[in-house]
């Protein structure tokens, strides 16, 4: 079975096609419902910054995974293929490897990534569409991308998107401290991005969510107001900067309740950060007195901060070699499983068979020394396939073990051939 990936990411796409192939929960189950028959194992990964699928298969499945993409996402084939990647084998290992460590994240080192990690090879569990390979390996992700963080300082100092954005608005509004915030959506985003707001200084907040009990809690917990989602152009016009970190698929702030908002600000212009993928607040730049900035501005904002972790990330590397060539180990041992058990069954076979005519053709033994020529025979057996069987578990390619199974095959087919003449 080969690791196979098919996916985009921050690099490759920008954020509206981030947007347009990111799956929410409902979306997540019904796509691995859909891919449980295009490859024995399937695991769907999706974040803000990221829609990636796994799959383990003994034949290339990755152009399935974009036909099936395609389809549940209507995003065309052609535009897929044009910003995705595909991986195979170690590659794809690596890579989700360097994805539980917060080396391939827009912030380096970012915490949040783990978590998710988790979430996708839970919901896969979930599912029914994972198997021995996927679940050793994005277990050993996610002890790789415990072991880095704890080994490394590629996340000391590492920030949030959430965090970015907050640095963002404090250098656009010079200072944060008694700013009126909006944060729009109660999830663990918002969460963080409220608690850096009011590390920064920020005055009131106020939070809004589409479920209004949830704002209620996270409101409560940080000494802030939850507003009803039915309130929330109110909201936008009493803000001096909202942060739109909602889960929703959909535009959750239009242009017109911008335009409403940004009306007689006296010149202090409403700052709108969306991190949200996709997008929680539509395209509306050309307003006066409002400044949008989106995630493909935290991303050129974190491409020139992110040098400050990148010779830790180098070092990072290095233990995901280690863990690249632990996985391929357990591969190799277990790809080799079924031919070893072949050899065991054949070499016991032509033992037994020859033990059997030495001892007819030795009726005069006792039982003591029939005991020590059997117990010779076990033993010049398992001498004899010892070293090739470690190799085997050890070493071997797949065509090698292909190549081998054949031979046995074969081999064993002319025995059987020559004891019928």
């Amino acid at each position: 079975m080969t690791v196979q990936l098919l996916g985009i990411n921050h690099r490759t796409a920008d954020t509206d096609l981030r947007g347009r192939l990111a799956l929410d929960e409902p979306h997540l189950r019904a796509l691995l419902t859909e891919l449980a028959g295009a490859a024995p194992e399937v695991v769907a990964l999706s974040t803000c910054n990221r829609t990636e699928l796994y799959a383990a298969a003994a034949s290339d499945v990755t152009p399935t995974l974009l036909r099936r993409l395609s389809a549940h996402t209507c995003v065309s084939e052609d535009e897929i293929a044009s910003h995705c990647y595909m991986l195979h084998g170690q590659s794809a290992v690596h890579h989700l490897l360097s994805v539980a460590a917060g080396l391939d994240s827009l912030v380096v080192g970012e915490g949040q990534i783990l978590g998710q990690v988790r979430h996708a090879w839970d919901a896969g569990r979930a599912a029914g569409t994972t198997g021995p390979t996927l679940n050793t390996l994005f277990r050993y992700a996610l002890q790789a991308g415990k072991e880095i963080r704890s080994q490394t300082v590629v996340a000391r100092g590492a920030t949030s998107v959430a965090h970015a954005a907050v640095e963002l608005a404090r250098k656009e509004l010079s200072t944060l401290s008694g700013r009126n915030v909006l944060v729009l959506g109660a999830g663990e985003t918002g969460r963080v991005a409220a608690l850096n707001l009011i590390s920064a200084g920020a005055g009131r907040l106020a939070i809004a969510n589409r479920t209004f009990a949830r704002a209620e809690v996270l409101a409560s917990s940080l000494k802030g107001e939850a507003v009803p989602f039915d309130e929330l152009p109110r909201a936008l016009r009493d803000a001096d900067m909202l942060i739109a970190c909602s889960s929703s698929q959909q535009p959750l702030v239009t242009r017109e309740m911008l335009r409403d908002a940004t009306e007689d600000r006296h010149g202090s212009p409403l700052l709108v950060v969306d991190i949200a993928v996709p997008r929680n607040v539509e395209p509306a730049r050309e307003l006066p007195n409002l400044v949008l900035y989106d995630m493909d501005d935290i991303q050129r904002l974190c491409e020139r901060n992110k040098h400050a972790r990148s010779m830790a990330a180098r070092r990072a590397q290095r233990n995901i070699e280690e863990w690249g060539e632990r996985f391929d180990r357990w591969q190799r041992e277990r790809d080799a499983v079924p031919l070893i058990t072949q050899l065991r069954s054949h070499a016991e076979q032509v033992r037994h068979e020859e033990l059997h005519d030495t001892l007819q053709a030795l009726p005069d033994l006792s039982e003591r020394e029939r005991a020590a020529v059997e117990m010779l025979s076990h033993s010049l057996i398992n001498r004899l396939i010892h070293q090739p069987l470690v190799w085997l578990r050890q070493n071997s390619t797949e065509e090698q073990r292909r190549a081998l199974g054949e031979m046995w095959k074969a081999q064993t087919e002319e025995g059987t051939d020559e004891d019928s003449e």
